[in-house]
């Protein structure tokens, strides 16, 4: 599956140039550099707070790791142990909200 992100960044400034041509072609003078730079800016915003939340959780986890009772380590079945783990902490969680 394509990365949708990188999509949407090539048909945003596809679209922009387009505008930008087609209001010089018709004259209307309907393009404002201010839109430009505020809808980049507010796009550029939105992948910075996804970088610093990420960055947090993985700094948060890296911190929280050195506490950790044991370690099952990388082996094949680490993963299965780790997913009945979630799945069941999953099942705690709906079974007390309700």
């Amino acid at each position: 599956m394509p990365d949708l992100i990188q999509l949407a960044i090539r048909a945003c400034i596809v679209l922009m140039v387009m505008e930008a041509i087609f209001d010089a072609l018709m004259r209307r003078d309907r393009y404002k550099a201010n839109d430009t730079a505020a809808s980049l800016t507010m796009g550029m915003g939105t992948v910075l707070v996804g970088l610093v939340s990420k960055a947090t959780v993985f700094a948060l986890f890296t911190w929280a790791h050195q506490f950790a009772k044991f370690r099952i380590g990388l082996q094949w079945w680490a993963w299965i142990v780790a997913f009945l783990a979630d799945d069941f902490k999953l099942l705690l969680v709906s079974s007390h909200q309700s």
